[in-house]
């Protein structure tokens, strides 16, 4: 929220506004598995966040506290870093999720825009010429050209593209011709590749 403008795709779940917490109790597990834990504490909420046991009414009464002040100063900063009146905000909170389009009309985001858009607004208002290049860092980086498909971020260059599209083109003109041959009456298909040239 400590910026100029926030950019929203309009599918882009936006909002929750809201503070959960918990822990697992996990002794009944480690008693299963032969696994023992002595804690040895002093205090009377100081075991709190021991996995051994579920929280008693003193530290829930505790963490209850911690997460209502968090949840206030939370929607004291969302209010305004977005210009909003505090009830406004807090009745468009509670864990709420909306579309980027609804965000938008709720005042939650600037704009309606993709990670391209926000880039070139960062550039203009950095005072960046529009056919500037700059260096795209997408973390984390992705492991293969359909997980970098999927995280949004500029893929590849357009010479590397190009070299992409020149690989993937004979594939996709290959299954465009097994298609035909699967509207036929007959196909027999071989464990063998038939270039047509």
């Amino acid at each position: 929220m400590g910026c100029t403008k926030i950019f929203a795709e309009p599918g882009t779940l936006t909002g929750s506004i809201g503070v959960v917490t918990g822990k697992l109790a996990l002794k009944g597990l480690m008693d299963k598995v032969g696994v023992t834990v002595d804690a040895i504490s002093r205090g009377k909420n100081s075991g709190w966040m021991s996995s051994d046991e579920p929280f008693s009414d003193s530290e829930k009464e505790a963490v209850v506290r911690i997460m209502k002040d968090c949840y206030r100063q939370f929607t004291e900063k969302a209010a305004q870093g977005r210009n909003l009146e505090l009830k406004t905000l807090e009745s468009l909170a509670g864990g709420r999720l909306y579309t980027g389009r609804m965000a938008k009309q709720c005042k939650l985001v600037d704009e309606i825009g993709t990670l391209e858009d926000a880039v070139a607004e960062t550039k203009r208002l950095a005072g960046v010429k529009a056919d500037d290049k700059i260096e795209w860092l997408i973390l984390p980086k992705p492991r293969s050209f359909l997980e970098g498909l999927l995280s949004g971020g500029p893929l590849l260059s357009s010479q590397a593209a190009k070299a992409v599209i020149g690989e993937v083109a004979p594939v996709l003109k290959q299954a465009v011709a097994t298609a035909h041959l699967f509207k036929e009456p007959a196909v027999l298909v071989m464990p063998y590749r038939v270039e047509v040239k």
